[in-house]
């Protein structure tokens, strides 16, 4: 059985906390000192690479292109349905 149970070592660490605020850095140093390397084949790793570069240079500029043209056929039909409406109701449209 260990010496100090959980409780009485945090209840410890308490109190030299408190009495030593420098120490505070140790502990969380010890708590916080795990390994968070990810470690993955270099199959997976030149699979996402290439996910990755077919993604910023084909995928998302050809989204942005069809964006930008739903865009413009929008503008058009919104245009064209305004100048409509000015037309029937007798308003000038020569600034269209």
């Amino acid at each position: 059985s260990p010496v100090f149970e959980d409780m009485e070592k945090r209840s410890l660490l308490a109190r030299i906390v408190k009495a030593y605020p420098s120490v505070q850095s140790l502990i969380s140093k010890e708590k916080s000192s795990q390994d968070n390397s990810l470690v993955v084949s270099w199959e997976s790793l030149e699979r996402r690479k290439a996910e990755y570069e077919k993604l910023v240079h084909k995928k998302i500029p050809d989204n942005s292109k069809e964006i930008e043209a739903n865009d413009q056929k929008m503008l058009n039909s919104i245009q064209t349905t305004f100048k409509s409406w000015l037309e029937n109701n007798d308003i000038p449209t020569s600034g269209f």
